[in-house]
C-alpha cells in the first residue's frame, strides 16, 4: 500500500497546486472585430472559462482502495474543479473505505468547507445493483467516474446515456494485461523471470531487474 498511499496524498497535494492559479479556468475573451470587417455573427465580444458540471459520481477500483478510491484521482480532480462528490462504496473494502471518508471529512470540517462537497454511500453487498443504478438515475448527478471491469463500465455508461438528459462518464475498464513466456525463456532464464514478475506483483520498484525481457 505505500506506493498506492503517495499515489494517493501526490495526487490531492497536485491538484490543491493547480486551483492556487485562477488561471485553470482558462478565461479568454475574443474581442469584437474591427469596425468594418466583415463578422460572422453579431459583433461583440466573446468570453468563456472552465466551469464545474456539478455533483460527481465516483466508482472507485476493487484493486486500489487508495489510489482509485474515496479520494483517489477521479474524486480529487471533480473537487478541483469545484464539482462536489459522491462516492459509491466498493463492497470489496468497505471498512477501508469508510475510514478514508471519515478522515476526509474531518480535514474539510477543518479547511472550512461545506461537508457536502464528499458525500459517501454505503453498499455492503456486491450482488445488489440497486444503488448504483439509482445513483446513476439521479437527476442532480451531473458526471460519473467509474474504475472497474468492462462490463460494470458499460452497465453504467448505458444507464447514463439512457437518463432524460444523458451525462458524461469517465471511465477506466478493464486491465487484464496477458503476460506470455515462451518455453526457450523459461529453460534460459526461468528464475529470473519468476523473480521480475514476483518484483511487479509486491511493487518492488527499487531493485534492478536483470532479467532483459520477459518473452
Amino acid at each position: 500500500l505505500n506506493p498506492e498511499f503517495a499515489r494517493l496524498t501526490g495526487t490531492l497535494r497536485m491538484f490543491a497546486n493547480l486551483i492556487r492559479d485562477p488561471a485553470w479556468v482558462r478565461p479568454a475573451v475574443s474581442l469584437p472585430v474591427p469596425s468594418g470587417q466583415a463578422a460572422i455573427g453579431p459583433n461583440h465580444d466573446v468570453r468563456r472559462m472552465l466551469v464545474p458540471l456539478g455533483p460527481a459520481l465516483v466508482f472507485g477500483a476493487s484493486n486500489f482502495p487508495l489510489a482509485y478510491g474515496v479520494c483517489g484521482g477521479d474524486t480529487a480532480s471533480a473537487l478541483a474543479a469545484g464539482c462536489p462528490v459522491i462516492v459509491k462504496e466498493h463492497p470489496a473494502h468497505p471498512r477501508t473505505g469508510r475510514m478514508i471518508f471519515h478522515a476526509a471529512q474531518a480535514g474539510i470540517r477543518q479547511a472550512g468547507v461545506d461537508v457536502f462537497a464528499l458525500g459517501y454511500v454505503e453498499h455492503g453487498d456486491p450482488r445488489d445493483l440497486s444503488i448504483a443504478q439509482e445513483l446513476i438515475r439521479e437527476p442532480a448527478v451531473a458526471a460519473v467516474g467509474f474504475t472497474g471491469s468492462l462490463r460494470g463500465g458499460e452497465a453504467v455508461e448505458k444507464l447514463a446515456r439512457e437518463r432524460p438528459c444523458p451525462i458524461p462518464v469517465f471511465a477506466e475498464m478493464g486491465s487484464a494485461n496477458p503476460v506470455l513466456i515462451t518455453p526457450r525463456a523459461m529453460r534460459a532464464r526461468g528464475e529470473q523471470i519468476a523473480q521480475a514478475i514476483a518484483d511487479s506483483i509486491l511493487s518492488r520498484f527499487g531493485q534492478q531487474c536483470t532479467c532483459p525481457g520477459i518473452i
